[in-house]
């Protein structure tokens, strides 16, 4: 089987191979693959993201299904017993299926054929959150008539549904934002938030700190808080151990559009909106857009077992954001001299040097990036090796210049070629050795110099 899994590997390792060429100035950029008609997305206006348990990733679209295997895009539709619909919800049935459910009720993957799952009759599902499965053999259902759950019959494969019922304070039929915590599930009720614990509905509302609306979105981050997304109002938080929310003064467009979060690895929530995605950390807010390389409207985020993060688009498909917290890219669109970098010197002290096409540049870290400077008496000779000798000072292979040595604190530089020895203009490597001399590959030879002599041979 052909899953996702393989090609995340292969991309991986092209992924490695664009870093040892780049380097940025004043921001970090970041590599986004968008996979669409060339792939076999006919639709590129992707609502919601969803990983089976082969590895498989499904996709809804405002125009139909379709399943992606890591290299091309199969539709689901009236063929393989799926009515069109322009949003679905996706989760794991208790037998291990695939449930689907839309306006169009509720469906079960049986093989490679839709069929239709009649256990909550004609009701149509919420997509926007309106499947969950908590992993223990229960499926909550979000219909527009209240909170269904199911469950499996063992050892005869019968399927079991009933209604949760609502309190009388609810002020709608509908659910939608489903969230399921260890035997804990917050939906949005109505206008309001519910919590469905030990077989009891709490109903948070005005009184509990949230005003009415659609709350849409659920989330829980790393210290515990549960976040929770409202239609035209944005966001609230219920801090670990408190009994009501407050509202936050969040960078999320408050209208517009507004899918489920995704939670990743280390506890941070990310949140689809209207200019980007947007990305809650432990102390800040983190906003990735069209500077970071990301164009378009989010409207879905999911995190994949491998640690990945896809994006379903408005109009630009399917979105895979390589190296999410693991890789950092730097080109010259963020201002540096050059996207062609021949060596990085990491320093203890957590500068960077970056020998490039465009001269030598000093990496200084800055939050979450690094911003770079170019040293000037250096110039914009490509410098291709960055040596540090044990006093501080820098030997440089460059490109029809010779070796430089040069001293960062001070500024000065002292140039080794003809004159001094070295018959040979671009010595593209330098290493200082355990004896401390300077050795240099040119294009007609190795030469060796003594720091003490200042002549090579």
């Amino acid at each position: 089987m052909n899953a996702v899994r393989p090609t995340l590997r292969c991309f991986a390792g092209s992924l490695l191979a664009a870093l040892a060429l780049c380097a940025c100035a004043n921001s970090q950029e970041y590599r986004f693959q968008y996979l669409g008609v060339e792939q076999g997305l006919t639709n590129l206006a992707v609502k919601n993201l969803y990983q089976d348990r082969q590895g498989f990733l499904w996709v809804s679209t405002e125009e139909g299904v379709f399943r992606y295997d890591g290299q091309r895009f199969q539709s689901f539709g009236e063929e393989e017993g799926l009515p069109e619909s322009s949003g679905i919800a996706f989760a794991e049935a208790p037998d291990g299926a695939l449930l689907v459910g839309g306006e169009i009720g509720l469906y079960r993957l049986n093989k490679n054929r839709f069929e239709r799952f009649p256990v909550i009759g004609r009701r149509s599902v919420t997509w926007l959150g309106g499947l969950r499965s908590d992993g223990k053999g229960h499926v909550y259902i979000g219909t527009n008539d209240g909170l269904w759950e199911l469950t499996e019959f063992l050892p005869s494969g019968q399927f079991s549904v009933r209604p949760i019922p609502s309190p009388a304070s609810v002020t709608g039929p509908t659910i939608r934002g489903i969230q399921v915590e260890d035997g804990v599930v917050w939906y949005g009720c109505g206008d309001q938030l519910c919590q469905l614990s030990n077989g009891q509905v709490h109903v948070f509302d005005a009184q509990s700190g949230l005003p009415p609306t659609r709350w849409t979105a659920i989330g829980r981050d790393m210290d515990g808080n549960l976040w929770v997304r409202g239609r035209a109002i944005g966001l609230a938080t219920l801090a670990k151990g408190a009994s009501s929310f407050k509202m936050q003064n969040a960078p999320l467009p408050p209208a517009g559009v507004g899918g489920v979060p995704a939670v990743d690895f280390d506890g941070s929530i990310l949140f689809p909106t209207a200019d980007g995605l947007i990305i809650r950390r432990k102390t800040d807010w983190w906003k990735i857009g069209r500077q970071e390389g990301l164009q378009g409207v989010v409207y879905a985020a999911m995190l994949d077992r491998e640690g990945s993060v896809w994006l379903g688009m408005a109009g630009k498909g399917l979105v895979r954001w390589s190296g999410y917290k693991t890789w950092e890219s730097y080109t010259a669109n963020s201002g540096l001299g050059s996207d062609l970098v021949y060596q990085v010197l990491p320093q203890p002290d957590g500068t960077i040097w970056a020998g490039t096409e465009a001269g030598l540049m000093r990496g200084t870290r800055h939050g979450d990036r690094y911003s770079w400077q170019k040293q000037s008496s250096i110039g914009t000779v490509p410098v291709h090796s960055v040596q540090a000798s044990p006093d501080g000072t820098l030997w440089l292979g460059t490109e029809l210049r010779g070796v430089a040595h040069f001293n960062p604190a001070r500024g000065s530089i002292q140039w080794f070629s003809r004159a001094q020895g070295l018959d040979a203009s671009s010595p593209f490597a330098v290493m200082i050795d355990h004896q401390r001399r300077i050795w240099a590959g040119a294009e007609n030879g190795l030469y060796v110099s003594a720091t003490s002599f200042g002549r090579f041979r």
